[in-house]
């Protein structure tokens, strides 16, 4: 609650609060009406993610992705050719990356279909699991 409420701050005095609408929680059905609604999702962390899932998530829904080259970000996106990596702490290549996919809809929905079917066929459940699997045996030692 703090957290939104600095943010809510920071975009008045920028001036900007009018431009951003805070949705809350979105259950399963709702998260996915708004991700089909998009056409590219950034979430530019400054710190290194160990995954994401909102980015699997965005890409099951077949929306490309803008994200900055650090983390799980430069794996998925390498394996998944489903977005576009930007310089971390960059608003300016963020803002470039985001601008210049807008505007090519045939790029853009290209990297969607591409994320759609990463999920469908590298990240979907099974294989996730599997993952998982391996690391609790390697680190058991069997």
């Amino acid at each position: 609650r703090h957290y939104v409420e600095g943010i809510r701050e920071l975009l008045a005095e920028a001036g900007a609060a009018d431009a951003v609408e805070f949705l809350g929680h979105l259950d399963g059905p709702s998260r996915h009406k708004f991700l089909a609604s998009l056409s590219v999702m950034s979430v530019p962390t400054r710190a290194p993610e160990a995954l994401g899932m909102y980015i699997l998530e965005a890409w099951a829904s077949g929306v490309p992705v803008v994200q900055p080259a650090h983390g799980a970000f430069v794996e998925l996106i390498d394996a998944a050719g489903g977005g576009v990596l930007v310089a971390p702490n960059d608003p300016g290549a963020l803002a470039d990356a985001l601008a210049e996919l807008l505007s090519d809809t045939e790029r853009a929905r290209a990297m969607g279909r591409a994320g759609r079917q990463a999920v469908q066929e590298q990240f979907n459940v099974d294989n996730m699991a599997r993952g998982v699997a391996d690391v609790c045996r390697r680190v058991a030692g069997r």
